[in-house]
């Protein structure tokens, strides 16, 4: 059975459009995880320090003996793409200012066999929709209503999350809605399985063509109609929208109205585990087509913040830490109306009202006060320290097992670890809970 490579790297030299410069240049592709690490030197090559990237994708080729990577540079306008392959060989183009340079280099790989054979395409899309055209209403130009994003894998938790998301604001006093990007799929062909009693068709919705885009932007602009400060009779808070999806960042025209864009990033195990538990799929689909197009069209054309799932960590209900660091960048990078939102303490009154309460009882049993105040006392002396925040760190070289760390401040994930187990790491503002996959204890 022929292979597919799962991690590849690559290590060389870019070369100036005139040929004058060069410098080092390294690239690592874990299509586990779906990422893209890319060191351009002189600047960034640290080994915790990759470029950031504004947009990447993965496109596997030659029947997963090779891959080329895209990507577009954040700090500077510059696009390229590389190639590499299982002969060792890297090489790419990338364009900028000056001109078209390129990528020269060799390579490393790990491979992992396929289980099936790949199916046959029947009645495909020839082409995938890159542009959209959506009537942005004023609502959402001026800031009355802010879009929120929610991207990630299927069964990644995405929708879980959105709802999560939504009943907090909305206990913060904020009128919000959910629009659902699967609720506008449609069919962009079918695969021809072979099995034991001949060809199994199995329909086709994992790609930009499987989105009806006209609809979907429709629905965003009802959404945001509905929550408008005018609708709600509330003139200063903003109306929020948050619109989830499994290709929710394919569309410029979209990704430019997002206030702010949230990305779950989740492993292939976890991901085809999901799935095959909730929607059952063919195993040949699963690895020939599903995570496939999902490296290819589901990952982030705009900057976003990452939170990463963890192998093994239930879907529902949602893991607290994972909402708060959604509200946390939310309220860091949602504007300064989201912001004092979700920073405002209780009201006045209420407060007034507690410390009543608290007064009364004080007077009518002074005892249990003091008791309880002694019991708070000799909790503060024996609660720890919190340990200080880690910082993300990414290892270069380090094949697929790894650890991924999410931080309340930069949602950044690390890349690799020295264990064989899979492991997260989620830093709040204060802790740091580690959980090792081998074990159900929790560690602080």
């Amino acid at each position: 059975m022929p292979a597919w490579l799962c991690w590849v790297s690559g290590v060389g030299e870019w070369v100036s459009p005139d040929g004058t410069q060069t410098g080092e240049f390294r690239v690592v592709a874990d299509l586990d995880w779906a990422t893209l690490d890319v060191y351009n030197g002189p600047e960034y090559l640290e080994e915790d320090n990759p470029i950031p990237l504004l947009a990447h994708t993965l496109e596997v080729k030659n029947g997963g003996r090779a891959v080329l990577a895209t990507f577009s540079f954040l700090p500077v306008e510059c696009r390229g793409e590389v190639l590499l392959d299982d002969q060792g060989c890297m090489n790419g183009t990338f364009t900028d200012s000056n001109g078209e340079g390129r990528y020269v280099g060799t390579t490393q790989w790990y491979e992992r066999p396929y289980t099936t054979d790949p199916p046959r395409p029947k009645d495909l899309f020839q082409r995938e929709p890159t542009s959209v055209r959506w009537q942005v209403p004023p609502c959402l130009q001026d800031g009355r209503v802010l879009l929120l994003g929610i991207g990630g894998a299927s069964r990644s938790g995405k929708g879980t999350l959105a709802r999560s998301v939504s009943e907090a604001l909305c206990r913060k006093g904020l009128d919000c809605v959910v629009v659902h990007q699967d609720n506008y799929i449609r069919l962009a062909g079918s695969y021809l399985i072979r099995g034991r009693k001949g060809e199994v068709e199995v329909d086709n919705f994992e790609t930009p063509a499987s989105i009806s885009w006209r609809d979907f932007t429709k629905a965003i602009n009802t959404a945001a109609k509905k929550v408008t400060p005018e609708a709600r009779g509330r003139k200063f808070k903003p109306g929020i929208v948050i619109a989830e999806g499994f290709l929710l960042y394919w569309m410029k025209e979209i990704n430019e109205v997002f206030r702010a864009r949230i990305f779950l990033r989740a492993s292939r195990q976890e991901v085809s585990f999901r799935r095959q538990e909730s929607k059952p799929m063919h195993q040949a689909f699963l690895e020939h087509v599903f995570w496939p197009a999902h490296l290819a069209y589901g990952q982030p054309q705009a900057p976003v913040h990452e939170i990463i799932v963890e192998d093994g960590q239930q879907d529902f209900p949602l893991p607290i830490p994972m909402l708060r660091a959604a509200l946390e960048v939310l309220r860091d990078h949602g504007g300064d109306e989201l912001h004092r939102a979700l920073t405002q303490k209780a009201s006045p009154g209420r407060s007034s009202s507690s410390q009543a309460t608290r007064a009364e009882a004080t007077e009518a049993n002074p005892a249990r006060v003091s008791s309880s105040q002694a019991s708070r006392a000799e909790a503060a002396q024996a609660t720890p320290t919190p340990p200080p925040r880690r910082a993300a760190r990414a290892l270069w070289g380090t094949p697929p097992a790894r650890t991924a760390l999410l931080c309340s401040s930069n949602l950044t994930r690390a890349a690799a670890a020295s264990s064989p187990d899979r492991t997260l790491a989620v830093c709040s503002r204060h802790w740091v809970i580690r959980r090792s996959l081998r074990t159900s204890s929790m560690q602080c």
